[in-house]
């Protein structure tokens, strides 16, 4: 029996420059190793995504670097808070 995705698995995509966009590159198959069952589709960057996404972080470094410590710890504690919620599903893909 197939457990089914989380529905948030299925909507892949690239996160840059703080919005999510279509990959350039075709997407891949991820298969069950058990039943050689397709269970989702993940997307595939192409140089250009990469070149884009790299000169977004740049940028965003600039930025973030310039934020008082106190500030970019609560960032930081609110993305590991957001881990914390999500963790089953990472755990789901990691088994």
């Amino acid at each position: 029996m197939t457990t089914p995705l989380p529905s948030a698995a299925l909507e892949a995509g690239l996160y840059v420059d703080g919005r999510w966009r279509e990959p350039s590159g075709t997407a891949h198959a991820v298969v069950n190793p058990a039943t050689e069952e397709e269970i989702a589709s993940v997307p595939s960057a192409t140089a250009d995504d990469v070149d884009s996404a790299l000169a977004a972080a740049r940028s965003a470094q600039r930025e973030w670097g310039r934020l008082p410590a106190g500030i970019r710890g609560k960032v930081v504690r609110g993305g590991v808070l957001r881990y914390t919620q999500l963790r089953s599903v990472y755990h789901y893909y990691g088994s």
